[in-house]
């Protein structure tokens, strides 16, 4: 299966140029009206990253679900609640981090949360070095014909603005992929999952290729050992219940971004996206499916890039799977927009 970089073709910085020109080349096509950005002020505060604990929006149904068969029966009430999903302790000073995380659910009772026991000051702090790719300016801009919506949610704000958390702009969001579970067709859905993530935010993402890499619910922003000296990439894994149990009781998706503080300003810096890639190819075997399919990994990136969930049927990050809404709704696209204009960050 072959990825929409041509994983495993070429090196990563050469997938990474490719991927900048394709970006650069597709907004000239489209004309795109680019809006003003806020100037990249150096900030005089060494870099810092902060940990503390995050509660995370996510659905459950409101009756079990059906027996399993050959053909999924989507669930026609859920209710939203609010659950501690994932509980990043409270370090020492300043050096912490934060995981915050949104689910997709087909049945059963969600996980209760967690507690990370690691200590990661020594690592976050050492030898750090800005992504590759990362340049003074944004490296895309989100459109402006945007709808004028308030039908979207953000999962973390800024303390003193009230302004989105944001990855940042600058840098390219570098990803891998663990494709253990995977099944024929469903990277096709991952890659046009992800540009229409691009397209609604002007983010760049860089495919760096596979890896056996499994979800942990623990996972660090930073793994020198594997990654470098830069931030760990987004995990994408299509996994299953017994590898990851984030994934019992039902649960289809999980996606989540890892957000550190450099003075005032709050970032998301790597993340993960993990998938149970057994239901997913139930779903996808159903009338609409990979069309589905796509929805839900967009929908878990939509977690992952800084939306949460809303109530509005016409979302895509509602709280209830349809075989209708499969494309960003007006209120996606006004908030995933707002995600595309963060600040860069320093280094």
């Amino acid at each position: 299966m072959k990825g929409r970089s041509g994983r495993g073709a070429d090196k990563g910085d050469e997938r990474m140029q490719r991927r900048l020109r394709e970006i650069a080349e597709r907004a000239e096509r489209e004309g795109r009206d680019l809006p003003p950005m806020p100037p990249r002020a150096p900030d005089p505060t060494p870099h810092r990253p902060t940990y503390a604990p995050q509660p995370s929006r996510a659905y459950v149904p409101s009756a079990p679900p059906p027996p399993p068969s050959p053909f999924l029966v989507p669930p026609t009430k859920r209710r939203l609640q609010l659950r501690w999903l994932f509980v990043g302790p409270v370090l020492l000073i300043f050096l912490t981090t934060q995981i915050v995380s949104g689910i997709g659910r087909i049945g059963g009772d969600g996980p209760q949360g967690w507690t990370s026991k690691a200590d990661p000051r020594a690592e976050l702090a050492a030898n750090l070095v800005a992504p590759a790719g990362a340049a003074s300016s944004p490296l895309g801009r989100p459109p402006t014909n945007v709808p004028r919506a308030d039908t979207y949610i953000f999962m973390r704000q800024q303390p003193r603005t009230g302004e989105p958390v944001t990855y940042d702009p600058c840098a390219p969001i570098h990803y891998v992929v663990n494709d253990r579970t995977a099944f024929d067709g469903v990277r096709d859905e991952l890659d046009a999952a992800i540009d229409q993530v691009e397209k609604a935010t002007g983010l760049v993402f860089v495919d760096d290729g596979s890896t056996d890499e499994a979800p942990i619910a623990d996972r660090a922003p930073r793994n020198q050992r594997h990654y470098g000296k830069s931030w760990s990439p987004v995990l994408v894994a299509f996994s299953d219940s017994k590898e990851y149990d984030g994934l019992d009781g039902g649960i289809i998706g999980l996606g989540g971004s890892v957000r550190i503080s450099q003075g005032d300003q709050q970032w998301y810096v790597s993340g993960q996206a993990a998938f149970d890639g057994p239901e997913l190819r139930r779903v996808y075997r159903t009338s609409n499916g990979p069309a589905q399919v796509r929805a839900i990994i967009m929908h878990e990136l939509g977690h992952l890039v800084g939306l949460g969930h809303v109530s509005n049927r016409r979302e895509i990050m509602k709280p209830v799977t349809s075989r209708k809404i499969t494309t960003w709704g007006p209120g996606d696209r006004a908030g995933l927009a707002r995600l595309g204009l963060g600040n860069c960050m320093t280094y």
